[in-house]
């Protein structure tokens, strides 16, 4: 049985394929095609939003 950092990865690499999957969505609406994955750039806007997203879900709600 994968131990609980084993999940957690395999989770986060889930969601941060998904992310590049609807990055390249985005892009290809948009008229920009790439033969990219996206991945990096998901990974890029997770470390530069993840800040204010986790200040976000540590404050009260109203």
């Amino acid at each position: 049985m994968p131990d609980q950092k084993e999940i957690l990865e395999l989770i986060l690499t889930a969601e941060v394929l998904a992310l590049g999957a609807a990055i390249k969505a985005a892009k290809a609406a948009k008229g920009t095609q790439t033969t990219s994955d996206c991945v990096s750039d998901a990974v890029r806007e997770i470390k530069s939003k993840r800040e204010k997203v986790i200040q976000m879900l540590t404050q009260p709600t109203i």
